[in-house]
């Protein structure tokens, strides 16, 4: 399950044993509480498993909004899909994950992918979208790219104590994280394709 804040572009990646109710929610509940800033919003895809009453009823018991995609619209959702294939798809690929073993790798995945993307690696981000005379468009982006991090901590909208929870995450010796992050993930890559 990809989690994607439309602001920052800050990710959060959960694994699923199947698409049941019951891991949705476990899974949407543990994004909610490892965001290092509030949820004010969702916005799911149109499947069963996110279109819920016990899930309504969590958002609007946090104040979280609800929205969802447009009806028979199947991928519907631009930033998840592209965190999706950028993150995930290019790092564990378009394998079916059914064991338990399986399971667990791809949480010891998620655990090293998520800080690389948030902290790491900086994107550019889409400003405008105009309409050319000729009928296609021209997209702007930022001048310069920046992490979702860097985002979060220019915003004047993030509270201080989000800043500092923030900064408290990304300390410590950076670069060796780095390396124990790409090191893990393609570890577990290893042991997966073996």
């Amino acid at each position: 399950m990809t989690g994607t804040d439309v602001f920052s572009g800050w990710i959060e990646e959960r694994q699923l044993l199947n698409a049941a109710n019951r891991w949705v929610f476990e899974a949407f509940s543990y994004i909610h509480k490892e965001l290092p800033f509030p949820l004010k919003g969702s916005h799911y895809d149109n499947g069963m498993e996110f279109i819920n009453e016990p899930l309504l009823k969590w958002c609007l018991e946090r104040h979280t909004e609800p929205t969802r995609s447009r009806p028979y619209h199947k991928n519907d959702n631009c930033y998840a899909e592209q965190k999706n294939f950028d993150a995930v798809r290019k790092t564990v690929g378009y394998f079916r994950f059914d064991t338990h073993a399986e399971y667990a790798a791809l949480a010891e995945v998620y655990q090293f992918l998520c800080p690389l993307y948030n902290y790491w690696y900086p994107s550019f981000k889409l400003l405008s979208r105009e309409k050319q005379t000729d009928g296609r468009y021209k997209k702007v982006y930022e001048k310069n790219p920046k992490t979702p991090c860097e985002r979060l901590l220019e915003s004047p909208d993030i509270s201080q104590e989000c800043k500092t929870e923030l900064r408290r995450r990304g300390r410590g010796n950076w670069h060796r994280h780095t390396v124990r992050d790409k090191r893990g993930i393609y570890g577990v890559r290893r042991r997966r394709e073996s």
